[in-house]
C-alpha cells in the first residue's frame, strides 16, 4: 500500500513548555559544572565626614550540576525504508528529539532526583534555598486567588519579579481557573483571566 507525504499524520503528544516560558538551556558541556551566585548585596551607610565606613562582605556560593543520560532506541526495518514514501530515518530522528524535550520538561518539574533522574522543580524544599507555596490538603489544594497573589507575592519579595516570568499548568489546572470566580459571586472575572497578562503553559 502506498502511502502520500500528504497523508501521514503524526501522533498527539504533551507540548513542551519550558523553552516557552524562557528558560536557560545550557549546550555543549561535557562533564560537572558550577554556575556561581551573589548570596548578598552591598550594604550602603550614612556616616558623618570623619566616621569609617563599615565594610560589607559579599559572599558567594554555586549551583552544582552534573550529566544525565536520557536515551531513545526506535528500531525499523528495511522494508519500511524501501516501501515507506516518507524519509523514515528522518521521522525516527525528529521523535526521538521530540521525545528528549518532552522527558526533559517531566524531569525538570517532578524530577526525583535519584539516580540517573535530574531533581525537578516540585521536589525542592525550602530548605534547598526556593521559596515554596505551602497549600493544605492532599497533592495540595484547589487554587484561589489569594494562592495566585501569594504566588507573585513569594516572587516579588525575593527580588526576582523580572525578565520572563509566566506560570506553569497542565490543562486541568487551567480549566479549572477558566471556571473559578477570583471572589464569591464571581463579580470580579475568572481567575485565569485575571492573572495580569502572564500567560500559563499547558
Amino acid at each position: 500500500t502506498e502511502i502520500g507525504d500528504n497523508y501521514f499524520v503524526g501522533a498527539l503528544r504533551a507540548k513542551s513548555g519550558l523553552a516557552e516560558l524562557g528558560a536557560t538551556m545550557l549546550s555543549g558541556l561535557i562533564g560537572d559544572f558550577q554556575v556561581p551566585f551573589g548570596k548578598n548585596v552591598v550594604s550602603a551607610t550614612w556616616e558623618g565626614e570623619e566616621d569609617t565606613t563599615p565594610e560589607s562582605q559579599l559572599n558567594f556560593d554555586n549551583f552544582k550540576g552534573q550529566p544525565k543520560r536520557v536515551s531513545a532506541v526506535v528500531p525499523y526495518t528495511t522494508q519500511m525504508l524501501r516501501q515507506s514514501s516518507i524519509s523514515v530515518e528522518d521521522w525516527v530522528r525528529s521523535e526521538i528529539i521530540d521525545s528528549f524535550a518532552r522527558g526533559l520538561d517531566d524531569k525538570a518539574i517532578n524530577g526525583s532526583g535519584s539516580g540517573s533522574n535530574p531533581k525537578g522543580i516540585l521536589n525542592y524544599v525550602a530548605n534547598d534555598g526556593v521559596n515554596v507555596q505551602t497549600m493544605s490538603g492532599n497533592d495540595g489544594s484547589a487554587l484561589t486567588w489569594a494562592d495566585i497573589v501569594g504566588l507573585e507575592t513569594l516572587v516579588a519579595n525575593a527580588n526576582g519579579d523580572f525578565g520572563s516570568l509566566g506560570y506553569y499548568a497542565n490543562s486541568k489546572v487551567r480549566g479549572r481557573l477558566k471556571s473559578t470566580p477570583k471572589e464569591s459571586g464571581g463579580a470580579s472575572g475568572y481567575i485565569w483571566n485575571g492573572m495580569d497578562g502572564k500567560t500559563p503553559v499547558s
